[in-house]
C-alpha cells in the first residue's frame, strides 16, 4: 500500500527542534545584550584608589542612570561593582563615566563604597558599613558649582575616613558582637566631636572635571580611646 509522505511540520522531531532553536536564539540575544551593556573601555573614566585597614575588604558600586537627552531611553538604573582583592590594603579601580546602550547613554551618577571589617577569633566575624559615597553632579557652569569644589592642580582629590569598632549587645553565651562604623575625617584626621552628625567619607564632584582624574579614599582605624 502506498504510504502518504508526511510534511516536515508533521514529523515528530519538528516541534522539539524548533523549541531548541528558539532557546539557542534567546541565549545568543541575551548574551549580546549583556555584552552591549558593558562599559566601553575607551570611554572617559577616572581612577578610584586608596587604602583600607587590615582585615577588611572594600566594594565600590558605580551607579548609572539614563541620560535625559537620550531618546527612547527606557532602561532602568544600572550597577557595576568593583571589589578589592582579599588581604590587600590598597585598591585601584578604573570607573567609566558613561557607556552606551541602543538609543541611550548611561551616565555615572554616584559611586558608593561598602567596607567589610573582620574581627573575632581568626577574624571569622564580619560587620559591614558605608565606606563613603562620591556623588557625580551634572555638568555645570562655574556660577552653578556651589558647594562642588574643583580638583587641585595635581589632578588628584583625597577623601579620608576614620573607622572604629563599636560594641553591640550580645546575648549571654554568644560571641562578642561589634559594629564597624566609619566617619569622614579632615586633613588632620579629626572628626566632628559633637556626636550629633555622622558624616560619611566622600563628597561631590563635577562630571565635566572628572575625566582622567584620580580620587583617593583613605580609610584608617581610629586609635583606641585612652
Amino acid at each position: 500500500m502506498f504510504s502518504q509522505q508526511r510534511s516536515i511540520v508533521q514529523r515528530p522531531w519538528f516541534i522539539p527542534a524548533c523549541a531548541a532553536f528558539a532557546v539557542v536564539c534567546w541565549i545568543a540575544t541575551a548574551a549580546s545584550q549583556s555584552i552591549s551593556r558593558a562599559p566601553d573601555s575607551s570611554a572617559a573614566s577616572f581612577t578610584l584608589s586608596g587604602e583600607i585597614p587590615a582585615h577588611s575588604a572594600l566594594r565600590a558600586t558605580a551607579h548609572y542612570t539614563p541620560s535625559g537627552s537620550s531618546h527612547r531611553c527606557n532602561y532602568p538604573p544600572a550597577l557595576l561593582q568593583h571589589d578589592s582583592a582579599p588581604d590587600v590594603q590598597a585598591f585601584n579601580f578604573e570607573i567609566a563615566l558613561s557607556y552606551s546602550l541602543p538609543d541611550c547613554e548611561m551616565l555615572l551618577s554616584e559611586v558608593s563604597l561598602v567596607i567589610d571589617g573582620f574581627h573575632g577569633e581568626q577574624h571569622a566575624l564580619r560587620s559591614s558599613t558605608s565606606g563613603g559615597v562620591i556623588a557625580i553632579r551634572p555638568d555645570m557652569s562655574p556660577r552653578q558649582k556651589n558647594g562642588v569644589p574643583g580638583f587641585p592642580a595635581s589632578g588628584a582629590k583625597e577623601y579620608r575616613g576614620l573607622c572604629s569598632w563599636r560594641a553591640v549587645w550580645a546575648a549571654e553565651g554568644q560571641a562578642e558582637a561589634r559594629r564597624l562604623e566609619c566617619e569622614a575625617a579632615d586633613k588632620d584626621w579629626k572628626v566632628a566631636s559633637d556626636g550629633r552628625h555622622q558624616r560619611r567619607p566622600g563628597g561631590a564632584v563635577s562630571r565635566q572635571q572628572l575625566a582622567g582624574k584620580t580620587i583617593r579614599m583613605t580609610l584608617r582605624m581610629a586609635e583606641p580611646a585612652t
